[in-house]
């Protein structure tokens, strides 16, 4: 598929949202609001059946059945430490824990999430099963007791922490010894400032589209505060190319957007603003992805046993 030119993809955005604009709307209270309105284009351009993270398609087409890639690399994680308590953090909708709660009924799943909208939608789904409870939280202040849970885990939701070391504490603090924590999120590479003015701005827009406002944690820092906060680091691997086919795919949605009449375009503006900005991410992300700015990686850490 070819790729918009990454100058005139944002000519396009500050033609359609300004780009000062975007960069300059931001508080701390923007993330809730930003996943209520989003709920809708989620469920009708990305996944219908509740996802609200990227495909991992290693064979390089797109197919829907990639979202359950990273609940199933979990599930692994769950039969290598014979878990019988898990926790998700930003559990948004309830599409990774509501897939293993079915497949595991003997292991007890507990959903936390900062959205009450996805909350609300993430009980529905789990009404019928025994073993799945949501409830509102913050992962910077989980409210649980210390050494609950045999595995935490984490699905493009940790890029929202605001203090790397509080977040890390508090998953730290509540996995009993010998547990483990598994994330799966997109962070800056090293040398992020290297990069071309176009680059940096371009993984800045991405980034506040999707309410990262401070930018996403850099790879490097996040594994050497886990380790100096306890963690052994078991797995760090790079697993960019296995989204590209969804990043692919949105791009092309995105291009649709744009394309659009200007009228048409300038009048979407005022209907849920957080909505559309998604069209930012999903036309500039094929770039930073592949020039390196920022990548995707899958980790593995574990509290080491007493």
């Amino acid at each position: 598929m070819k790729i918009l030119p990454l100058k005139a993809a944002l000519e396009k955005i500050d033609e359609t949202f300004s780009i000062q604009a975007v960069m300059g709307d931001f508080d701390r209270n923007i993330l809730s609001q930003y996943y209520k309105q989003s709920e809708r284009g989620y469920r009708r351009y990305h996944s219908q059946g509740g996802s609200i993270h990227l495909a991992l398609n290693e064979d390089g087409v797109f197919d829907p059945a990639g979202y359950y890639g990273q609940p199933k690399f979990v599930e692994q994680q769950i039969q290598a430490i014979h878990a019988k308590r898990v926790l998700e953090v930003g559990s948004g909708k309830g599409f990774n824990s509501e897939f293993l709660a079915q497949r595991h009924p003997n292991v007890e799943f507990v959903g936390l999430d900062l959205t009450p909208l996805n909350v609300k939608l993430a009980r529905k789904k789990a009404q019928f099963l025994k073993n799945l409870t949501f409830q509102l939280g913050d992962f910077n202040q989980i409210p649980f007791p210390d050494q609950q849970f045999d595995l935490v885990f984490g699905v493009e939701c940790l890029c929202y922490s605001l203090d790397n070391h509080q977040t890390l504490s508090e998953l730290y603090r509540v996995l009993k010894p010998g547990g483990r924590l598994v994330v799966f999120d997109a962070y800056r590479n090293p040398g992020f400032e290297t990069f071309s003015a176009d680059l940096q701005l371009a993984a800045s827009l991405l980034e506040a589209s999707m309410a990262v406002r401070q930018g996403m944690n850099a790879i490097a820092i996040w594994i050497e505060e886990s380790e100096k906060l306890g963690f052994t680091v078991l797995e760090n691997t790079d697993i960019t190319e296995s989204i590209y086919p969804n990043v692919d795919h949105l791009h092309r949605l995105a291009r649709r957007y744009f394309e659009a009449n200007g009228i048409v375009r300038r009048l979407s503006l005022f209907f849920q603003k957080y909505l559309v900005r998604n069209a930012i991410m999903a036309l500039v992300c094929p770039t930073v992805l592949r020039e390196g700015i920022l990548r995707y990686y899958r980790t593995v850490a574990e509290r080491p046993a007493i």
